[in-house]
Parts: C-alpha cells; structure tokens; sequence
C-alpha cells in the first residue's frame, strides 16, 4: 500500500509522469470517470481540471509547480488593476510590473547560470554556479502569462473574469510540458460554455493521441538511440555517419514535439477543449520564412506579435533596415529562449540572418520567376531550406560549439559514401525508421486527412485492434526507458 501511494500520489524525481508512462494512463481513465459525471456543470467541470492539472503538474516537477502559482496571481489581479485605471502611464506601470515579474521568474531558474558563466569567462572571475532546478515548461506558461498581460494592456481581450478561470488557463495539463503557446483568447472562452465532448472529438482525440504516441515512442525514441550515440562521441564518426546522425535527429526532434503536440490536441479534445495546431508540414517549405510559418506555429506567432512587430513599428523610419533588425533581434530572443547557451544564440543568430536574406533578395526571387518556371524556384527554394534547416539542428544537439564544428568538420572532410553498404548491413532497422520517418513527413496532406477520416469514422473493434497493434510495436521497439520529450529542456 505504501508503495502504491507513493508511486501515484507523490512526486519521484527519478520517474517524473509523462503522457505515455502507465502512471498517467490509470490516472487520467480514472479522471475520465469523474470527469464525464461532472462536465456538464461548468463550476465543476472547471475544478475538476484546475486539480488535475496541478497534481499533474506536482508529479512531473515536485515541489517547484508552486512556482506557477506566482504569475498567475500577479498577472490577475495587476491586468485587473489595469482595466480599472484611466491614465496611460499608470496602465503601462502596472504592465511593466507584470511582465517584470513572469520574466524575473524565467530569467532566475532558466538563465542565472549562464550569466554567471559569461561574468567568469569576461572578467576572469571563478563563481560557482547555483544548484538550481528548473521548472518543467517555465518557458512555456512564462510567455503564456506574457501575451495574455500584453493582450490585456493593448485591449485586445479582456481580463478574465474571476482567478480559477485564469489558474485553469495557466494550469492546463496538456500545455504544461511543451505547449502549445495557446492564447488565452482562444482559451478562456471555452471554460464557461459546456463542454463539446462528442463522440467526434472522442473519436478525434483517441486518433491525435495514438498518432502521437508512435511519433514519439515508436520512431522519435528509437532514431534517438543511435542520435545519442553519434553526438556523445566528439569527432568519434566519419561525416556519413554524422550525416546520418543529423537526419535521425531531424527526424527525432519532429517526430518527438509533434508527437507530444498530438497527444496534448488529442487530450484536450476529449476534454471538450480546442488548443490549435502547432505544426502545418514544416519539412515542406520552400524558404526560411515557409518554415516558421509551419513549425512550432505557436511560437512563431507569439515572437512575430510581442517581439517582431513592435520593434518593425519602432523602426520603421529604417524602413527595411528596420526589419532585419527586428528580425535579427527576435531570432535572437528565440535561440535564447530555447536554452542558455551559446550554441543556441548562434542557432538563432544564423536563423536572423537568413530571413534577413529573404528580405533583402525579394526582388531578385520575383525577378527570377518571372524568367524560371515556379516549379523550379519552388524545387530550388525547398532544396536549400531543407538543407539549411537540418544542418543548424547540429547546434541544437551538439553540447558545445566545438562539438557542433566538430560534426561540420567531419561532415565536409570525411564524407565517403562506401560507409553506405555497411551501414545498411549493420543498422537496417535504423534506416527502415528514418525512411519510414521521411514518407510519413512528405506524404499527401489528402492522404493524411483521409486516414484520420477513416479512424474517426470506424466501428469501436477497428479502433481496438489498431490499438493492440500499436501497443505490440510500441514493446517490440523499447529496447531502453521512454525518453522525455525533447522540448521539456527547451
């Protein structure tokens, strides 16, 4: 019994629950079971996911899930504060305190070595870095508090109405690991109406969660074996095999945040909850700017709408000087918001630049369709963004910039494709995956759409049989522990 209650009850820093663990899956059918007895009462209904969310959030962090607590009683009653006041100036003081205190948060658990670790590498100083433990999806509710006190303080939507509503946006479970950043405007209002749970959206959510779950734990997890294996040796592999390992992680990095984002919109559709997308085809875009506009969607959005934006708007007497420094400044913000690290500045650095290119060529790239077919300009641009993107994920992987130059080095001085055939021979199964992998990702949109049509509309036996299929991969593949999802460190 102790056992029991210690395993479900209580946080275990050595086996933090996650969506596809045995732990949650008991929890949330149990959830499930008082949920569908309550969900037509909003008050209730609304309780009941405020304490499931924050005993999740107990059991995937520990103690420090208090830490949420603080923006969002500050983000409510200051944007309260804030719809009361007349003047401008006191509005924009009670903003400025509000942002202060979300970022302060950020800023302190995410940050605070780092800084250190630039203050010993400039003065030449020695001081220790702090034992601090980071929240698990700071990043993410940080910038939802950030848009929602924004979006307040430029009347685009009105402060919530009472504080459980605004905890439940703050708290919601299946936003906590990795997103989506969904907006409170799309959010809040779906608390108090009754809950649309229909046999479609049970339908849909079972799909999107099975979906996500052989993303993740099927390709994501077993392509990473091998992507650990290559960059935990430095330089250890020749450049086909780094090159290899670059593809696995591309594959690895979508396969497993896409994965977690399907199973968080299956969830919440179960819920009666609608939370957006947060991946449109990214690996099909034709140019940098394609490619944000597709992958991690709501991100993009928040740093086009908080960053991007107002700093164009400050700017624009540089006209389009102006812009790419807006641009250079946000990718900033995103390559550091992704992790401290000076690899990470860099990713975001080179991101800058290259749209700051698609700026500035716009008239050469409209010149040169009206002399070369479309199609070849579209062929020509996915090419060179498929290749650009892959090639910068090495800095989100590698552990250093040395490291990551160090697997550009071999990949540009070592590639000899004889490493081919034995390479088959040896890790066959890594290649089915990581081609399985790219046909799932290029595939028809059409075709994807008839698929997920066809599930929602099967009978109940269809559905447990491709259930008890995934379930026989899903142990045929996990030759270690599930690993946690990618994005959690970001």
């Amino acid at each position: 019994m102790d056992f029991i209650t210690k395993h479900y009850f209580f946080f275990d820093p050595a086996n933090p629950i996650s969506f596809i663990s045995s732990i949650f899956l008991y929890i949330f059918a149990l959830f499930i079971i008082i949920y569908s007895l309550v969900y037509t009462k909003p008050e209730l209904r609304k309780w009941s996911l405020i304490l499931i969310s924050l005993f999740f959030y107990y059991k995937l962090t520990g103690i420090l899930f208090l830490v949420i607590i603080i923006p969002v009683f500050s983000d409510y009653f200051i944007t309260r504060q804030m719809a009361l006041t007349k003047s401008d100036s006191i509005r924009k003081l009670w903003m400025f305190i509000a942002v202060f205190i979300s970022l302060e948060l950020l800023v302190y658990f995410k940050y605070t070595n780092f800084f250190i670790q630039i203050l010993n590498s400039t003065t030449h100083h020695s001081f220790s870095t702090l034992k601090i433990l980071i929240p698990v999806g700071i990043s993410y509710y940080i910038f939802r508090s950030i848009s929602y006190v924004l979006d307040v303080y430029y009347e685009k939507y009105p402060p919530a109405s009472n504080i459980t509503d605004y905890l439940l946006y703050m708290t919601f479970f299946p936003l906590l690991i990795s997103g989506p950043i969904t907006r409170a405007e799309l959010f809040l209002p779906q608390i108090s109406t009754t809950a649309a749970i229909t046999k479609f959206n049970i339908n849909r959510g079972i799909y999107f969660i099975l979906k996500g779950v052989i993303k993740k734990a099927i390709i994501a997890d077993y392509l990473g074996m091998y992507v650990n294996i290559v960059f935990s040796v430095n330089g250890g592999f020749t450049g086909f095999e780094n090159l290899m390992g670059i593809l696995g992680f591309a594959m690895q990095i979508y396969f497993d945040f896409s994965g977690y984002t399907d199973i968080a919109i299956g969830i919440s559709s179960i819920l009666g909850f609608d939370i957006g997308i947060n991946f449109n085809e990214p690996f099909k875009a034709t140019s940098i700017t394609d490619f944000w506009r597709r992958w991690h969607i709501s991100l993009s959005e928040w740093l086009r709408d908080y960053i991007f934006t107002p700093l164009n708007f400050y700017m624009r007497s540089l006209k389009i000087h102006g812009s790419v420094i807006a641009i250079i400044i946000t990718f900033l913000v995103c390559g550091i918001w992704h992790g401290a690290s000076y690899t990470f500045l860099m990713w975001g650095l080179l991101y800058g630049i290259a749209m700051s290119w698609e700026i500035y060529s716009r008239p050469l790239i409209s010149l040169s369709r009206k002399h070369i077919p479309s199609k070849i300009v579209s062929i020509t641009g996915w090419v060179f963004t498929f290749a650009f993107v892959v090639s910068l994920l090495v800095l989100l992987r590698a552990d250093s910039l040395t490291a990551a130059c160090n697997v550009y080095f071999k990949m540009f001085t070592n590639m000899d494709l004889h490493y081919l055939p034995p390479f088959i021979r040896v890790r066959w199964l890594y290649m089915i995956i990581i081609i399985v992998a790219f046909l799932i990702v290029f595939i028809s949109k059409n075709i994807k759409q008839k698929i997920s049509a066809s599930f929602i509309r099967s009978p109940l036996i269809i559905k447990i049989i491709i259930f008890l299929i995934v379930s026989q991969i899903f142990i045929r593949f996990q030759s270690q522990e599930i690993q946690s999802f990618l994005y959690t460190k970001f």
